[in-house]
């Protein structure tokens, strides 16, 4: 059984996947596997990971490569990475990002030693202007990171038990192709009985000068066919535990979710979606000037949607 499994969904990523390859297959971490699942790539993305992994021939026995039948998106494809990986531990790896050399060995070990269900670490986020160095750092266990809101959405900054996936049968819904990582993330730290945080470790490189689909998909169909179903099943998920506890994290959840209404300048939609949301607007983890305007907001619609109109007008005028 390999110490780790690094799973990668590839799709339309040409100019990146040789950046990402590389900086996998140079991984200190020897006992390791590297999933590929090729999700019907209409450009060379393929053809260029097979010439990068010919100079890494001590590599190639390590690499499985899967080549899906038809075009599944990100939430069958990642299933598909999940349910073949035999590693102890698995971690996903976006192919238009990179991570650093000593990436999943430094996490490997730090797993090991604490015998932790999950270990994360912060990202370097890359765009046109520069980087930045995030991390959130969790409490000791899943559930009360649930509970506190301290925990980040995504997959790639965090290490998990291999175990926890397969006994639970965690896997991303089937059809939610947009925050298919979020309701991963949430279902794993509830069965997470040890959370290790690396802080000031940012070995993920993650890369944001990259067009990526969401960009280029319409923000209300994002919301309506993927963000709200996925939101309403992790809620119904953590009320049926029975433990009252989740309750605000729930509401957090729906509440950050429903941010893509208001680019759209959908405030009546805004208003009434999730509306028990507003009423813990104060508890939630942002900014305290942000609390303050979106729990005015939410009292006042009609100078919300003034305010919007104004916006989207500014926006489209100068482009800012």
């Amino acid at each position: 059984m390999p110490k780790v499994s690094v799973i990668i969904a590839v799709y339309n990523v040409e100019q990146y996947i040789e950046r990402c390859a590389r900086s996998l297959f140079e991984q200190t971490l020897d006992d390791i596997e590297y999933i590929f699942v090729n999700d019907c790539t209409p450009d060379n993305s393929m053809a260029v990971l097979n010439a990068t992994l010919s100079d890494y021939p001590h590599r190639q026995s390590q690499v499985t490569i899967i080549n899906n039948p038809e075009n599944l998106k990100q939430a069958g494809t990642r299933t598909i990475g999940m349910k073949a990986a035999t590693g102890e531990y698995m971690i996903h790896c976006d192919p238009d990002d990179f991570v650093d050399a000593d990436m999943y060995e430094t996490m490997y070990r730090k797993a090991v030693e604490t015998d932790a269900d999950v270990v994360t670490c912060g990202i370097r986020r890359h765009t046109e202007s520069g980087c930045n160095n995030e991390q959130i750092i969790f409490c000791e266990n899943g559930k009360a990171s649930l509970k506190a809101m301290q925990f980040s959405f995504a997959l790639y900054d965090k290490l998990i038990r291999s175990a926890i996936i397969r006994d639970n049968k965690i896997y991303p819904y089937e059809g939610i192709n947009f925050s298919e990582d979020l309701n991963v993330t949430v279902r794993v730290l509830y069965h997470a009985d040890k959370v290790v945080t690396m802080t000031n470790y940012y070995p993920y490189h993650y890369n944001r000068s990259n067009l990526s689909a969401i960009s280029r998909t319409d923000e209300l169909v994002l919301f309506n066919q993927h963000y709200k179903p996925c939101v309403n099943r992790i809620s119904d998920y953590l009320q049926q535990t029975g433990d009252n506890g989740f309750t605000i994290t729930c509401n957090y959840l729906k509440f950050y979710a429903k941010r893509f209404l208001l680019n759209k300048n959908q405030t009546r939609q805004w208003c009434e979606t999730w509306a028990e949301s507003h009423a813990d607007i104060d508890k939630y983890p942002f900014p305290e000037r942000y609390k303050k305007r979106m729990a005015w907001m939410a009292k006042h619609p009609l100078i919300l949607a003034i305010y919007n109109i104004y916006f989207l007008m500014r926006y489209k005028a100068h482009n800012i």
